[in-house]
């Protein structure tokens, strides 16, 4: 299937795509979910990012680039505020008829009508000829999750920051014997 993208502008939406692969974004969703369950949601011209932060320490980002959708298209010249999204809810909008047995029958449409407005989800199960639309609260974004300030401690800003790209169960072990470690020292349990 060839993938094509457009910035067209929608006539009532200011965001409206189709996802290609609901499996890869559900995928993507849960990776992040572990660290919190609301995540702010950024809507660009390249792609969606949704992005949690822990504490000041932990960053993770889901991002739903361009080339993951069949269908790509928001207002050009319209910045869209940033928004706070439950993703238990997200992501059980999204896994509504299950895993599609065929990569055709993958597939869901994301639309953002307004600023302040619902984000609507809506999951077409094309082999069984069913259809549902589930309407999410957007969230007033949470002030820990639109930057994580790098000059908010003396030399925090100097010292180095890296980019780790692991799968998820090994970080769940990271994140366990850490928990443990900071637990005997201190006296103080990490929540996951």
């Amino acid at each position: 299937m060839a993938t094509t993208t457009t910035t067209a502008t929608t006539t009532t939406n200011v965001f409206s795509g189709e996802v290609n692969s609901v499996r890869t974004v559900l995928n993507l969703l849960k990776s992040i979910q572990m660290i919190k369950n609301i995540a702010t949601c950024n809507i660009y011209d390249e792609g969606i990012t949704f992005t949690v932060i822990e504490t000041h320490r932990v960053k993770a980002i889901a991002y739903l680039r361009r080339h993951m959708f069949e269908i790509y298209g928001k207002q050009e010249g319209q910045d869209i505020p940033t928004f706070g999204i439950n993703l238990n809810t997200l992501i059980d909008s999204l896994s509504l008829f299950g895993p599609a047995s065929s990569p055709a029958a993958d597939t869901c449409k994301i639309r953002y009508p307004s600023t302040g407005t619902h984000l609507e989800i809506i999951r077409d199960d094309r082999e069984n000829d069913a259809s549902t639309q589930c309407r999410l609260v957007t969230l007033d974004p949470d002030r820990e999750n639109l930057e994580l300030d790098l000059n908010d401690e003396p030399n925090l800003s100097q010292r180095a920051i890296m980019k780790v790209y692991m799968e998820l169960c090994f970080l769940k072990y990271i994140y366990i014997y850490i928990n443990i470690k900071i637990e005997r020292e201190c006296g103080v349990c990490l929540l996951l």
